[in-house]
């Protein structure tokens, strides 16, 4: 008994409850619902070299991850395949195609994406073959889904809906003028929404949808669509509409609540990451940005990074952060411990990462690393110099 103790306790210290993406398990575009870019993979120190390359017609989306199976959108806006790939050996297990699809979300092996902006959609891989299980009409202007535990969250122009697989109606729905894409993390939904002339950032409860906490963070907005959420343990970033201003509100928040203070807003290059007290990302005249928190507000920054402009060229395309908090994109290195940085590019010896390519860059497997070029004609697999 107290072995089995022992084992649960583990297993409830590693539910993912949206904020960071299993080892194996890089199922949202940014690892996990929360949009944090954090994995529980431990990113290798170098690389010993290329594992296989996959040829696409067009990368449309960073590709998502589950236990081995690498799944890809090939094609073009209109229509394309989703495609699912081996994670040891690149090799496509089978395809099906998709219509205007939008970035897919990944729960037990199974892909859901949102077809011609309103339909979701189910593509569960079995073996290796993919098929269509489940749709639901969510409405015109549907974002991308977000899942946890098998619960998908959507956003439309009018409604937060929280939606089961195979079931014909919402579990619950709140009704508003949401904008943008939702998170989720820690037992709750967060999600923007228009309230008059303020752009509000509420959090819903994921058992039965009840609004736990709501912050303007905009009076007036701006009118137009788009916004974004990424949720740390202590920290949250919030994009404001129109998302072409790159304009972010940082907020405070309390561990394992929904509780949020507005502390600024500020203008940056490029989306955020957030750690466990950390938000990280590039701005226009401090390169790397970060903030981090104490427990009462959020800080501005522990590391600076601006007294090395030669390393920062331009913003970075995609980052991934492990738990550690080391980065990955066009650069990589320890950014909390030592502030050491060094170009990613130089590590292989440069002939996989050219000088200016910039990348997505996705755990996969066994500390496998996905790299999607920004050009969307091919996909790299690499590997640790241990075992590579």
């Amino acid at each position: 008994m107290r072995h089995l103790a022992i084992l649960l306790a583990a297993a409830a210290a590693f539910a993912d409850d949206g904020g960071i993406a299993p080892a194996t398990r890089w199922s949202h575009a940014r690892g996990a619902a929360s949009n944090s870019g954090q994995s529980r993979a431990e990113p290798p120190e170098t690389f010993g070299g290329i594992k296989w390359t996959y040829k696409a017609k067009a990368v449309l989306f960073p590709p998502v991850v589950w236990d081995g199976a690498i799944f890809l959108v090939d094609g073009d806006a209109k229509a394309a395949d989703l495609v699912a790939i081996d994670a040891e050996t690149g090799k496509p297990w089978g395809k099906t195609g998709v219509r205007a699809p939008g970035q897919p979300a990944l729960a037990s092996r199974s892909a859901f994406l949102v077809e011609e902006g309103k339909t979701l959609v189910q593509i569960h891989l079995d073996g290796r073959t993919l098929s269509r299980q489940w749709t639901f009409d969510v409405g015109a202007g549907a974002s991308p889904p977000r899942i946890v535990d098998d619960e998908i969250y959507v956003t439309t122009p009018t409604a937060l809906l929280s939606l089961r697989p195979g079931l014909s109606r919402p579990a619950w729905k709140v009704e508003g003028a949401f904008t943008g894409e939702p998170a989720a993390r820690d037992g709750h939904v967060y999600a923007l929404r228009r309230d008059g002339a303020k752009l509000v950032l509420s959090a819903y409860a994921r058992a039965d949808g009840k609004e736990a906490t709501s912050v303007t963070i905009a009076d007036p907005a701006e009118a137009g669509p788009g916004g974004r959420i990424v949720v740390g343990n202590r920290i949250v970033g919030a994009l404001l509409p129109p998302e072409k201003a790159q304009t972010w509100a940082v907020l405070a928040r309390n561990a394992g609540t929904a509780e949020l203070t507005l502390s600024r807003t500020e203008k940056l290059l490029t989306e955020p990451f957030v750690g466990d007290r950390l938000l990280l990302a590039m701005s226009p005249d401090r390169a790397w940005t970060m903030y981090y928190t104490d427990d009462k507000s959020p800080r501005v920054p522990r590391v600076a990074a601006a007294d090395r402009p030669e390393l920062f060229e331009a913003p970075a395309a995609a980052i991934w952060l492990g738990e550690s908090c080391q980065v990955y994109g066009d650069w990589c290195g320890d950014l909390i411990g030592n502030a050491v940085f060094w170009h990613a590019r130089e590590r292989p010896g440069g002939a996989v990462l050219r000088k200016g390519l910039r990348f997505h860059a996705v755990p996969a497997r066994d500390a496998l690393l996905l790299l999607v070029p920004a050009d969307g004609k091919s996909m790299l697999a690499l590997v640790p110099e241990e075992i590579g």
